[in-house]
């Protein structure tokens, strides 16, 4: 028993984890609304992707972009992917596939319990494909 107790301290001081770096906070945007929902994903070459919804009034907003290629030091420039000038838009998600493509889904008119939809939309490393 007493080889046990011994072992298992052993085993609990071998498994601690080492302190965490933190970097200092930095802005991924500084597009002007307020910004809800964001959501990242990194692909395989360690590219960080960020969207988030950028609310300008109660029934309208937009969704942006970013990404950072320096583990989040800097980010791009804020891209509107949405293009919407007509309602609000929401909860958006991205992924990243097999290929590098990125994947985008939101809510397009989700003020509306009757008329909401989800628009998809991809980016092949060049440019955002139409909301479908």
């Amino acid at each position: 028993m007493r080889k046990l107790i011994i072992l298992s301290i052993i085993l609990l001081f071998s498994f601690q984890s080492h302190a965490q770096n933190w970097i200092e906070p930095t802005f991924v945007t500084k597009t002007g609304g307020w910004y809800l929902d964001p959501e990242f994903c990194i692909d395989h070459e360690g590219v960080i992707h960020c969207v988030w919804q950028d609310v300008y009034e109660q029934f309208y907003s937009q969704i942006f972009y970013s990404n950072s290629h320096d583990n989040g030091l800097t980010w791009s420039d804020a891209i509107n992917v949405s293009q919407n000038s007509e309602y609000r838009v929401s909860d958006p998600h991205i992924v990243c596939d097999s290929e590098n493509n990125l994947h985008l889904s939101y809510d397009y008119n989700s003020s509306s319990v009757t008329s909401i939809q989800i628009y998809y939309q991809m980016y092949n490393g060049e440019n955002w494909s139409d909301p479908f």
